[in-house]
């Protein structure tokens, strides 16, 4: 016979709970409970950076070659001298996620994507327009997060991988991190990160950026492109590492169909209200010709912009407010210093922004036939349902919307800290 035990609890006193079924219970949780599936350290591959390029055409039209970065654990005492902190492992596979299993062919521990930072994507691969329809594995995959930055590169994601020798960081996803780190102040590249992305190629009413790089190509400084026009690996420069980043690829649905230079970037990232601090250029000022006057540029407040939808063509006006401060000056200081002078250099600084706004805003409409600059976000919140708002057709109207777009710049800090020396100190 069963014996009972009596367990006596307000209302549920009459209640009856078995004791052999308590008893079972307690035990199955004794034996059970552990860590049964748990990893040492020392049995991870932790992968920091993977890349992604077009396979060979023996392995067939939808071959993927997988490049992962594993970092090697090192001893906080190590010489700074030692050998790369990272092994880097290429493979090629009929889809991505067979390549976490197939890494063990040559790597002995289990591969790992908890601290992946970076996707770094060739621009041959991305213009194939099964990007996501691709990495859609890894996004599923409960160790692979979506705070990881996109970096699109010229050339092979594999080569661009194994080139980067960063000299001043010993891990190589440490380098990255820094250089978008300052892309957030110059504007020269953005910063996107895979959640970003996805949300931006999914729309059909938007287009997507990412951080283009590219592998050095041009050491001649007497072939260097102007700045203005320059796209990576075109700017001359001389130093160990042969990595550039600069400007943007730009993205309609899945695939890759343009790229920005790094200013093109700066004006598209201003007119979607990033905030940008601290990015320098150079201003030709009408009376001082051959002169060059240099600036630092802050934006502190978002774009004020004003959407009619009411008739066709949809009108789009932008007024971007911006803080300048002066750094660098070629002409005489007193008489750039005069009310006339300083209003001069407003005009000039004005006109040059928007006439890189305009220039940018044609290329989005005409060339992308896409909105660079996510209007449709502000458009939408103008439309009280998802019906109306579907009515609009933003992506068939806004090629041919009409776009005005102006800017306030204001003088903050002319640099004036002393009255400049003249000639010889008494």
């Amino acid at each position: 016979m069963a014996c009972f035990f009596y367990l006596d609890f307000g209302r549920f006193a009459s209640k009856k709970v078995p004791f052999v079924s308590c008893l079972s219970i307690l035990l199955i949780s004794m034996i059970t409970t552990g860590c049964w599936d748990r990893q040492e350290l020392e049995e991870r591959a932790f992968a920091t950076i993977i890349g992604i390029d077009k396979g060979t055409s023996s392995g067939g039209p939808n071959t993927v070659r997988v490049t992962y970065n594993l970092a090697k654990p090192v001893m906080i005492n190590e010489s700074p001298k030692a050998e790369r902190s990272s092994e880097i492992v290429t493979l090629e596979t009929a889809y991505v996620y067979l390549s976490r299993d197939l890494i063990n062919i040559t790597v002995s521990r289990k591969l790992s994507l908890l601290h992946t930072k970076f996707l770094i994507v060739s621009e041959e691969y991305a213009r194939q327009g099964n990007m996501i329809s691709t990495i859609g594995s890894l996004i599923r995959d409960r160790e692979f997060r979506r705070d990881i930055v996109i970096i699109t590169c010229k050339g092979t994601a594999e080569k661009f991988i194994k080139k980067n020798n960063p000299q001043m960081e010993r891990l190589l996803y440490k380098q990255y991190e820094l250089i978008l780190q300052t892309g957030k102040l110059t504007g020269n590249i953005p910063n996107v990160k895979l959640q970003e992305f996805l949300m931006e190629t999914q729309s059909i009413n938007g287009l997507a950026m990412t951080t283009l790089a590219s592998l050095r190509r041009n050491k001649d400084f007497s072939k260097s492109p102007d700045t203005k026009n320059t796209l990576p690996g075109q700017f001359a420069t001389r130093s160990e590492n042969p990595i550039q980043y600069l400007g943007s690829a730009v993205y309609k649905g899945q695939k890759m169909i343009g790229q920005l230079t790094g200013e093109e970037s700066r004006i598209a990232m201003t007119l979607q209200g990033k905030k940008l601090r601290t990015f320098q250029t150079g201003l030709n000022v009408p009376g001082y010709e051959n002169k060059v006057f240099v600036g630092t540029f802050t934006q502190q407040t978002e774009p004020l912009i004003h959407i009619d939808m009411n008739e066709k063509p949809y009108k789009i006006h932008v007024k971007v407010q911006i803080e300048m401060d002066l750094n660098g000056i070629q002409a005489d200081f007193d008489k750039i210093m005069s009310p006339k002078g300083i209003k001069s250099l407003q005009d000039a600084a004005n006109q040059k922004f928007e006439r890189e706004s305009e220039l940018l805003v044609n290329k989005s409409q005409i060339k992308f036939k896409g909105d660079l600059f996510e209007f449709y976000k502000r458009a939408r919140l103008k439309c009280l349902t998802d019906e109306e708002w579907k009515s609009k057709e933003w992506s068939k109207n806004f090629p041919e919307a009409e776009i005005t777009v102006n800017y306030d710049i204001h003088i903050r800090r002319t640099g004036r800290e002393l009255m400049p020396t003249t000639g010889d100190t008494p």
